[in-house]
């Protein structure tokens, strides 16, 4: 039976908790990969490969302004202003889950997991935000290799 204490209807365990973190860091880990592989798709060069190295070590807020750049310049719609807020909220949330959750949360003495029902309810709600930015960005590099594709196909 698990050590959690109950807290409003929801309970964690330290384990549990940095099994939630590890998946939600993966999240954040793939919407960067899927923000760096639009742009390899889409910059231009004939290697794949080199757009990515162009990129790689590169943030979400970086690429987000490069990802801007490349649509101002080719008039390939690649973010809308809805995508641009909501990863500038992810951002911030990433950087939360990755440099301060130890230090800025509470844990409960006898569980060892999250002490406060808001800091599990805010995992959870980052958690969601998280994965659908990751399935949309997968989606959407699909779409946008297609478009590409086609319009390299024109010329």
């Amino acid at each position: 039976m698990s050590k959690a204490a109950k807290k409003g209807g929801m309970e964690l365990t330290l384990d549990e908790f940095r099994l939630k973190h590890s998946e939600l860091i993966e999240h954040y880990q793939f919407i960067e990969h899927h923000l760096e592989d639009i742009y390899a798709d889409i910059q231009g060069k004939k290697d794949f490969y080199g757009g990515l190295m162009d990129v790689e070590k590169d943030n979400i807020p970086r690429l987000r302004k490069k990802l801007l750049e490349l649509q101002e310049k080719t008039g390939i719609p690649i973010l809308s202003e809805m995508d641009c807020a909501q990863l500038e909220e992810i951002c911030g949330r990433r950087n939360f889950w990755c440099h301060n959750c130890y230090v800025d949360m509470v844990f409960d003495a006898w569980t060892a997991g999250p002490k406060k029902t808001q800091d599990i309810k805010q995992m959870e709600m980052d958690y969601v935000k998280a994965k659908q930015m990751r399935d949309y960005l997968f989606v959407r590099k699909i779409q946008l290799k297609e478009l590409v594709k086609a319009e390299r196909n024109k010329k």
